[in-house]
């Protein structure tokens, strides 16, 4: 049986690519949806030295809170889920993470032992590419699985 591993969340593309998945899959294969939710740290505006206006990591930040970590993880969980029934896809095993998308989705598909990673891609001109970065070509990169970009 193929194991699937679609990276979800709210766009259109993603839909897409799930959507794509399953057509290209059909029923014999076994869908994971993965969803991941940004890390949130917190930050203080100080003077370093010479430098004023410098951002730096609060002491809330440094602390690793495992209760808010799980909590986030568990959104992203539901969002998975909720985000690849919305696509149709059929009885996704549902993945939550929280922090950088292109290692959480590595790191399931290692940790799932997927045979195939599908994820949406928006076109964005060279400055959105520039500024923002390509989750879709960072995870083409560094895959060890054959990964599906959906347009």
């Amino acid at each position: 049986m193929t194991r699937v591993l679609i990276a979800v969340d709210a766009s259109a593309t993603s839909v897409r690519a799930a959507e794509a998945a399953v057509r290209l899959l059909g029923p014999g294969a076994q869908f994971l949806a993965i969803n991941v939710a940004p890390a949130v740290a917190s930050a203080v505006w100080a003077t370093v030295g010479p430098y004023p206006l410098v951002a730096v990591p609060s002491a809330a930040a440094l602390d690793y809170d495992e209760s808010e970590n799980r909590r986030m993880t568990q959104t992203a969980e539901r969002a998975a889920d909720r985000l690849a029934g919305e696509a149709g896809v059929p009885n996704p095993v549902a993945v939550g993470d929280v922090g950088d998308p292109v290692e959480a989705i590595l790191h399931a598909a290692q940790e799932h032992r997927v045979d195939l990673i599908v994820l949406g891609a928006e076109h964005r001109g060279f400055w959105g590419r520039l500024l923002e970065g390509s989750v879709a070509n960072d995870v083409v990169r560094q895959a060890v699985v054959p990964v599906l970009v959906v347009p």
